[in-house]
């Protein structure tokens, strides 16, 4: 099973077993490239923002395997060791700099809110994978 924030795709071992790995590539490649992209951009947006440490240190990393399986979009950011971030994303209780704004679900808010777009990039790759099995 791989899974990029709310987009899980079961059968993804099995199915790859009975196929050509290359000719997989590019169109996954290209989809968790982009999706990752479009998660990483809605998430900075919606960053709690005093200097733009939280907001920078937001990444993108994708499997390296032939067809890569996975991507993941987050921060390793700490304060002092304390999972900062984390918190933030988790708890009515904290507030970003001290401010009065909550910032429960910043990071999972953000994620959602591009669904469609992922839903898009997703038929988008499967038209491209379909168009390599047809010649």
């Amino acid at each position: 099973m791989s899974s990029l924030e709310g987009i899980e795709v079961r059968g993804f071992d099995e199915a790859m077993k009975t196929l050509e790995p290359g000719r997989m590539n590019g169109p996954i490649k290209d989809f968790l490239f982009a999706a990752g992209r479009t998660v990483k951009q809605r998430t900075r947006a919606a960053a709690p923002v005093r200097r733009g440490t939280l907001r920078s240190s937001i990444r993108v990393t994708m499997s390296r395997v032939v067809p890569p399986k996975w991507a993941t979009v987050g921060t390793s950011l700490t304060r002092g060791g304390f999972p900062y971030p984390a918190v933030l994303e988790g708890s009515a209780r904290y507030h970003f700099g001290g401010g009065s704004k909550p910032t429960k679900g910043w990071f999972s808010g953000a994620a959602a809110s591009a669904s469609s777009t992922l839903d898009r990039l997703r038929r988008t790759m499967e038209a491209r994978i379909f168009k390599k099995f047809e010649a």
